[in-house]
């Protein structure tokens, strides 16, 4: 059984790593790695800085020699300088996202140890919300920086900052998060990098944000197992979650709910922990006119009260589709002709159904099903009685990132997708016209798995399968 870390053994693992600090650095700054004869980097400086600052801000011991020199540094680059900052770096790379991101953050560094230089705030300020406005993460750092300011002098920023984080904000049913750029190629940033600093910048600066806990929940749906992707990840988005903590978490929950629906009471439960159990409750719900069919939750007591309502329905009319967070588009052709075909199929000929499914985020877990009209049967080229002259590629026309896993039954054709990155996605499979007659066929229907709010639907027309003699 893997125990617990008590406050003893994390104040042990910190003191040991600042202990090797020593070990990664030169005049000019930190690298990689202690053996490494590559120049030193200035983000890896800048955050290295940032991390000995937080250290000292906790009382932990650190060398205070050594964070000089790394603080001249990043000075260096918060006013604009520094042999990095007009070198041969950046013009041979030509990362101007990096170059600002790496700018943002050592004003945010040198903003936290009392070093304030506005016109260089400024002139970061202009160049970030003109030509690199998605350039969120630099923005974080920025909007961190302003707010540090004293006196409230940088508070516009700030303000302008935060409203441009909202318009990119990407909200999926219960889950919300940033979009900015994080193509970066050769660097490490990503969604929950960029997400993770945005939040807790907004968080730290006191920004009215009622949809934080949405991006509470994206970041937790976006671990892989127990833990994100990177080192990186994984302490970004404890940075923020920490903040969330003491910003909107730090009184332990002592309450009481109560829920009723309709004037009915359906659940009633106390929390006096922050590892009390959830307390579910399903309902079935009679069609009624919507001013009855109302819901109420109620809090008494100290804490934070969380709640996720859900409800399934049938409607008597469904649309031609629905697209909440993905698209979907559907084609049949002859398997010999490659011709489309749109109605009467005939009996005893196989045919290709190309599924197109468009997200334009990535997303976890997703599942599409298809469901066979009764005519229909699906086709298992796999099988030595089975030929495939035309070479026809079944499941996704990707693999990473796409629907990789198929499986198929008597009635449908079901697709997942462990991660599904963001674009089109074409999937293909074989279907064979077994029985004359003309049938009905169900929605098609894409979803995420562990977040239903984000699907869509596409309605499909009735089949005719006819006698081909």
């Amino acid at each position: 059984m893997r125990r617990s870390k008590t406050r003893a053994d994390i104040t042990n693992i910190v003191s040991t790593v600042l202990a090797e600090f020593p070990k990664y650095v030169n005049s000019y700054g930190f690298k990689y790695y202690p053996t490494s004869s590559d120049d030193p980097h200035p983000y890896l400086t800048v955050y290295a800085t940032f991390v000995m600052t937080l250290a000292k801000q906790k009382g932990y011991a650190v060398d205070n020699a050594l964070f000089d020199k790394a603080f001249a540094r990043v000075k260096e680059y918060a006013d604009g300088g520094g042999s990095y900052e007009k070198g041969w770096f950046w013009q041979s790379s030509g990362e101007e996202y990096h170059r600002w991101l790496v700018r943002a953050f050592a004003l945010y560094v040198a903003a936290m140890n009392g070093h304030y230089n506005g016109t260089a705030l400024e002139e970061a300020f202009v160049r970030l919300k003109g030509g690199t406005a998605d350039n969120v993460s630099a923005q974080a750092y920025l909007l961190k920086a302003a707010s540090l300011f004293p006196n409230a002098g940088k508070r516009h920023v700030v303000d302008h900052i935060a409203q441009n984080f909202f318009s990119r904000m990407r909200l999926d049913g219960t889950m919300a998060h940033f979009n900015g750029y994080c193509n970066w190629g050769w660097f490490y940033y990503s969604d929950v990098i960029v997400t993770s600093v945005a939040f807790q910048a907004l968080l730290d600066a006191n920004v009215p944000f009622p949809d934080d806990h949405k991006v509470i929940r994206w970041l937790i749906s976006m671990r892989k197992v127990d833990h994100w992707q990177t080192t990186h990840e994984n302490a970004m988005v404890f940075w923020a979650f920490s903040t969330y903590l003491n910003k909107r978490e730090k009184d332990d929950p002592s309450f009481s709910a109560n829920v009723s629906f309709a004037g009915r009471e359906l659940i009633k439960a106390q929390f006096a922990s922050r590892t009390a159990k959830a307390v579910t409750k399903s309902e079935r719900i009679e069609a009624a006119p919507p001013a009855s069919l109302s819901l109420a939750v109620e809090k008494t007591g100290t804490g934070t009260l969380y709640y996720n309502a859900r409800y399934q329905y049938y409607l008597k009319q469904y649309p031609p589709r629905r697209e909440a967070g993905f698209s979907l588009s559907k084609r049949i052709t002859d398997y010999d002709t490659g011709k489309e075909v749109k109605n009467n199929f005939v009996r005893g000929k196989r045919y290709v159904v190309e599924i197109t499914v468009h997200t334009p985020e990535g997303r976890t877990f997703a599942v599409l099903d298809d469901m066979l009209p009764a005519g229909f049967e699906a086709v298992n080229l796999d099988f030595a009685t089975e030929g495939n002259e035309k070479k026809v590629q079944e499941g996704s026309d990707a693999w990473w990132g796409s629907f990789f896993h198929k499986e198929k039954y008597r009635d449908r054709v079901f697709f997942s997708a462990e991660y599904l990155r963001q674009g089109s996605h074409r999937l293909t499979y074989v279907v064979r016209a077994t029985v004359i007659g003309t049938f009905s066929v169900p929605h098609l229907k894409v979803e995420e798995m562990y977040n239903p709010s984000v699907f869509a639907y596409l309605r499909q027309a009735d089949v005719t399968v006819v006698d081909g003699k």
